[in-house]
């Protein structure tokens, strides 16, 4: 989950939290079960098949019915807005709906705010703990996925010494491996003091910088 930094827009407390806080933000919302069971309510008693009700930032919640059936809209329909094709309706309930819907979204945050507050002054004394615990889970959590990684890619655990030299059998190079859809050609490595330098030669794109690469990856994820 990735919940808000502040609180400001509401967000952060998860629904189901508060049953309370979970009904006004469905309301904030919209509602959509009522204004569906209300668009298909008015549909049915009119006989208006164009009929549907929907939600813009300027004008609210509207009935909107095709300008070919406007003629067929009840008395007590207000028109809200005119357009092309169509006609926009406001009827009391749906204004009633809309000045609810308003109203919640406030009530929404308040009820958020204050349910934050408090479960900030709940945890604050046991911060340290807390901070303690989350560091340790993130150890396990990195220490977990590098085992799962070892397993599932067949990589060994290295053999640090003390002596100047890299020996490495078998060497893959780790991300060209996953990307390439031919099977990956292990290949090894023997460096030593004796043994400083390897002149490499081929053709391009021989695997010249690959082989080169792999081998600083390898000592790099070594020391992981």
């Amino acid at each position: 989950e990735n919940p808000p930094v502040v609180i400001r827009d509401g967000g952060v407390i998860a629904e189901g939290y508060n049953e309370e806080l979970d009904e006004w933000r469905k309301l904030a919302d919209g509602a959509t079960e009522y204004l569906e069971k209300l668009e298909a309510d008015e549909r049915e008693r009119h006989g208006i098949d164009t009929l549907k009700v929907g939600y813009n930032a300027v004008h609210g919640f509207f009935i909107q019915v095709s300008r070919g059936q406007s003629h067929l809209v009840p008395p007590h329909y207000v028109r809200r807005q005119t357009l092309k094709n169509a006609e926009r309706y406001i009827i009391p309930e749906l204004k009633e709906h809309e000045d609810k819907v308003l109203n919640s979204k406030s009530k929404a945050l308040a009820l958020e705010k204050k349910l934050w507050e408090e479960l900030f002054d709940l945890l604050m004394p046991h911060l340290e703990q807390m901070q303690n615990l989350a560091s340790a889970i993130s150890q396990m959590d990195v220490l977990q996925n590098l085992a799962e990684r070892a397993d599932s890619l067949d990589y060994c655990r290295p053999t640090l010494v003390k002596d100047a030299g890299i020996h490495i059998q078998a060497g893959r190079h780790p991300v060209v491996e996953q990307v390439t859809s031919d099977p990956f050609i292990a290949n090894p490595i023997e460096l030593s003091p004796s043994r400083k330098m390897l002149i490499i030669t081929g053709p391009n794109m021989g695997g010249k910088s690959t082989y080169m690469r792999q081998t600083a990856l390898i000592a790099l994820m070594a020391h992981i």
